[in-house]
């Protein structure tokens, strides 16, 4: 049996909110548009990602990556779990104590600089950049930043520039919530709540190889 088809449709309406969100932001603040083919977010981390958003992945893989590239996509990520280790790929982006990825480390979904999975790419590619939390600090990329008047005269403190409202992560996460609860109903969320359980990028493609069944038996971060 696989994974009820009203998780994907509350994931999916969830991406189309955070897009355009991120549309209306960029229409009116052209500053905070990421540069053309720029893909620097994608590079020198392993990405922490949710079960939920990389069940996404796997769908959209499935349908759209053929056999062989697939194959080679998990060889970059068990190399670079192997280069890490497990516990280190767990903990990169999750560490209060900012660990540092090996350099030369880049997304195994990038090819070229563009993401294989862009339109299904997970929730925190999508609010990178252009977020903030509700403690005030950024989720802002420097490129970004340096762009802004609080970014450019090197006066203000990087985590809480003043001149933009930025959407908060918080908020996002709460809507997500709210949508599965809308498609699964009270009986059925416990689907969504076994696919909210950690991990990275690397650590999800080379256990599961794409299979979206499989994104169960990927070890919760501790």
């Amino acid at each position: 049996m696989g994974i009820h088809p009203a998780v994907f449709r509350a994931l999916s309406t969830f991406y189309r909110v955070l897009d355009a969100r991120t549309a209306q932001l960029e229409s009116t603040h052209t500053e905070v548009r990421c540069p053309p083919t720029c893909s620097q977010c994608c590079l020198g981390s392993i990405f922490f990602v949710t079960a939920l958003d990389f069940a996404y992945v796997c769908r959209y893989a499935q349908a759209h990556i053929d056999e062989a590239t697939r194959q080679a996509i998990v060889a970059v990520a068990e190399a670079q779990v192997a280069q890490c280790g497990a516990e280190l790929a767990r903990e990169l982006d999750g560490s209060e104590t900012r660990l540092e990825a090996p350099s030369g480390l880049t997304c195994p979904l990038l090819a070229h600089g563009r993401c294989r999975v862009y339109p299904a790419r997970p929730t925190p590619c999508r609010l990178f950049g252009r977020t903030r939390y509700q403690s005030g600090k950024l989720n802002i990329c420097d490129i970004i930043f340096s762009r802004l008047p609080e970014g450019g005269n090197g006066n203000a403190d990087p985590d809480h520039p003043p001149s933009l409202r930025f959407p908060i992560v918080e908020d996002m996460s709460r809507s997500l919530a709210a949508m599965l609860r809308r498609e699964l109903g009270p009986e059925g969320i416990g689907e969504a709540e076994r696919l909210l359980h950690v991990s990275t990028l690397p650590i999800f493609i080379a256990t599961t190889r794409f299979e979206e069944l499989r994104v169960y038996d990927v070890t919760p971060e501790a």
